[in-house]
């Protein structure tokens, strides 16, 4: 008896065990336990784990295509071809952790055949996360007239890297003015508030994401003669190109040149954005946030936007849909455009601009309507032929960031303008500390702790996401370059930043200044050194060469050059300043020429 009751309660006990764990498991993780997740591998060398064949997900031969049919999460690695196809109203999400997939082989003898290697059809979501340390490929056959990845108009996709911008409670973290904009915890358990650094949303070591786009279509968006769908980009690394007319190498996607190549008359297949639309097709919504982004568009099509235009009827025709498109008559646009964050180079090649508006006319306007907003960030764009921001019939805003442009006759459209009242344009404010970063190799270093103020005041501008070779370019009200009718001066722009340098340590910079925007000086912003002569490290010379100046009146040691100070920093001659707020007279500050 002794025995079996011995037995009854260590079962009893094994039990109350097992309950305590179940209860304690995440939810997707119970039902894991319910039904083991597999491992098949399908596509002659695509491994799929994380799910269960036949009910998270389907494979078929004719076409090849895997089907995903729920929300459970799905790992993809290895190489092979065939589609992954997010069924119509499905949630899913992905990781791709070095997959390298690509769309079935050249020219397709049915409609079936002419799915993208990751197709998100109407009305689905797709979420994908890139694992850490990872490379990885979606490639298109050209003669398959597909989208790398295809997003269809009433789909939504977001890309992210392993910090998924997500609360604990699936709330998505909002970027704007690159900081984030949600309070929360995040699924990692990081807590974020409102206004943080956006280092918090990446990983240390964010996974790849490459994409190529086939014959007239968008390497990320629609295929041809469509609108594409919702896209967020989160986090990763991630290339997208159009095909340009020429052979277009991932890892050297920059090499190739461009070239107008019809086909089969009023085909066009140098004609899709990079990330945007297909040939004839048209943007919705896209949102960058937290993203590194390279994108390049083709002949005819922008690097992030437009494609080259529908006019109706066969002009222009960018080719049959793809299966998984809508029939609705393409908008013809770039969409609206959101940079809230995050580093994007974009490309555009002969007829296509950079971002925004591409190959259109006066009958079907390449931004008509719709609003390219930055708010955060650093944008690259190169567009040798046409512009580098904007679109015809569209608005341009900046309220934030950092953007390189050739010159203000390289936006198009309507702006820059500070705001969506459009009574304020805009002048370019230059931080050049290219010489001194590059001798601590950080001249392409993540920002932090960026601060803002016009006239000792601080003022909203969002902060840019890194360096651009040393340089930041700022956009600020053409309002500040007025004359003070006192003192004859415009405004004294400041900015305070922190940069990461290569160990990945925050390092503090002193304030950059111009004490008169567009005046003498122009619009590039020098740094504050403070010295103090009190201080024992300081060198002896040093020392006694700045207390030679102190008998003269403190008019005549403003802007006094100071050749002989090298051993007080790097970074070219020093100019002497009493230092604002200082009482002691052997407190002053420098600045770099």
């Amino acid at each position: 008896m002794k025995l079996q009751r011995s037995l009854s309660n260590l079962a009893r006990s094994a039990m109350v065990v097992l309950l305590a764990l179940l209860i304690s498991v995440p939810q997707p993780c119970v039902a894991a336990l319910a039904r083991a997740a597999s491992t098949v591998t399908v596509f002659g060398g695509i491994t799929v784990s994380g799910g269960e064949q036949g009910v998270d997900f389907d494979v078929s031969t004719s076409p090849l295509l895997l089907t995903v049919k729920t929300s459970t999460p799905l790992t993809f690695s290895g190489t092979g071809q065939g589609s992954i196809k997010i069924a119509n109203g499905v949630h899913a999400n992905i990781v791709l952790a070095g997959l390298d997939i690509t769309s079935k082989s050249s020219a397709p003898t049915t409609a079936a055949d002419r799915n993208s290697p990751i197709d998100l059809w109407p009305d689905s979501s797709l979420h994908i996360t890139l694992a850490d340390g990872t490379t990885n490929y979606v490639r298109t056959q050209l003669d398959t007239k597909c989208a790398g990845i295809h997003v269809a108009e009433t789909a939504s996709l977001t890309i992210d890297d392993s910090v998924t911008n997500r609360l604990a409670d699936g709330t998505h973290v909002e970027v704007d003015g690159g900081k984030i904009a949600t309070a929360g915890t995040l699924l990692n358990g990081t807590k974020v508030e409102v206004g943080d650094e956006l280092l918090k949303l990446s990983a240390a070591n964010p996974g790849v994401l490459k994409v190529a786009g086939g014959y007239g279509c968008a390497a990320i968006g629609s295929g041809s003669m469509e609108n594409a769908g919702l896209m967020v980009f989160d986090g990763g690394s991630i290339v997208a190109c159009a095909w340009r007319g020429n052979a277009v190498n991932l890892d050297n996607p920059g090499a190739a040149a461009d070239r107008d190549y019809p086909v089969d008359g009023s085909y066009y297949a140098s004609a899709g954005a990079g990330i945007g639309a297909g040939c004839g097709g048209g943007a919705t919504d896209m949102y960058f946030n937290a993203a590194d982004i390279d994108a390049y568009g083709s002949y005819h099509g922008a690097g992030i936007g437009a494609p080259l235009r529908f006019e109706g009827g066969t002009t222009y025709n960018g080719g049959p849909r793809q299966p998984s498109a809508l029939t609705t008559t393409p908008n013809s646009t770039c969409g609206n455009i959101t940079i809230n964050g995050g580093f994007l180079k974009a490309r555009g090649f002969t007829h296509g601009n950079a971002f925004g508006g591409a190959c259109d006319s006066a009958a079907a306007p390449g931004a008509k309507g719709k609003v390219i907003k930055v708010t955060g960030g650093t944008l690259l764009p190169t567009s040798p032929n046409r512009w580098d921001l904007g679109g015809n019939g569209g608005t341009v805003i900046v309220t934030g960031g950092s953007m390189r442009i050739a010159g203000m006759n390289k936006f198009q459209g309507d702006g820059p303008w500070s705001d969506e009242s459009k009574t304020t344009k805009l002048t370019m404010v230059t931080i050049d500390m290219q010489k001194e970063l590059q001798e601590l190799n950080s001249q392409n270093s993540k920002i932090s702790g960026w601060q803002l103020l016009v006239n000792g005041q601080p003022h909203s501008y969002g902060a840019p996401t890194m360096f651009d070779d040393g340089k930041l370019y700022l956009w600020l009200s053409d309002a500040y370059l007025k004359k003070d009718p006192e003192t004859g001066k415009a405004a004294r722009i400041e900015v305070r930043l922190n940069y990461v340098d290569p160990d990945g340590k925050e390092q503090r910079l002193e304030p950059l200044y111009v004490e008169d925007l567009g005046g003498n000086t122009g619009s590039t912003l020098k740094r504050y050194v403070n010295i103090d002569l009190d201080n024992e490290h300081l060198d002896p010379a040093a020392r006694e060469l700045v207390a030679a100046y102190f008998a003269k009146p403190q008019q005549a040691l403003r802007r006094v050059a100071l050749g002989g100070l090298g051993a007080l920093g790097r970074g070219g001659p020093l100019h002497l300043h009493r230092r604002p707020g200082a009482h002691r007279q052997t407190a002053y500050r420098f600045h770099r020429a």
